[in-house]
């Protein structure tokens, strides 16, 4: 799936009068025209067989922007420029990363790659203070962390990190470690 496949699992409602909602599995393509068939059947060979967006279904929303909307990236924008006023003073990191990561859950919709990039921002200086405002040999275990961190295979790491190179739809390579022999 090189051509730019996510294969995500999304909850898709079937009935507005359904009692239970099922979770059905959707594949994400991460292309700007539909893929080729070849790619649709080696998908559904792989996934058992999914819906099938791309880039077009999920740049339009059902709903036009709102105002609303844009007041939800502006709060998390103001969320980042406050932290950055305080940013020196003594012990503040934990309270600006837990003010922005909740300006966060407030999201609803971005609607162009500006906001995107702005959002990438936030989350990268919202690791910086995750960073900072913990001991990195306490930080895999304390409870005061836990709604900041994000374990994958016994390795700690801020969230707002892995969310940050998730929305940025890049590509990681050995440059983008700190220690690049560890690639």
């Amino acid at each position: 799936m090189r051509a730019g496949l996510i294969a995500a699992t999304a909850v898709v409602i079937g009935s507005a009068w359904a009692d239970v909602a099922r979770a059905e599995p959707v594949t994400v393509w991460l292309t700007e025209q539909e893929p080729e068939e070849r790619f649709l059947g080696r998908a559904d060979r792989q996934t058992g067989g999914t819906l099938h967006l791309w880039t077009i279904d999920l740049r339009h929303p059902p709903q036009p922007v709102e105002p609303s909307d844009e007041a939800q990236v502006r709060a998390v924008l103001d969320a980042v420029e406050q932290g950055k006023e305080i940013w020196e003073e003594f012990e503040v990191e934990r309270e600006i990363a837990l003010s922005i990561d909740a300006a966060f859950d407030e999201i609803t919709l971005l609607d162009d790659a500006r906001d995107r990039q702005d959002l990438v921002r936030a989350l990268l200086f919202e690791g910086a203070a995750v960073a900072r405002a913990f001991d990195p040999e306490l930080f895999p275990t304390t409870e005061s962390a836990a709604s900041l961190r994000f374990t994958h295979d016994g390795k700690a790491m801020p969230a707002a990190w892995v969310d940050a190179f998730a929305l940025s739809g890049g590509k990681a390579d050995r440059a983008d470690l700190v220690d690049g022999t560890a690639w």
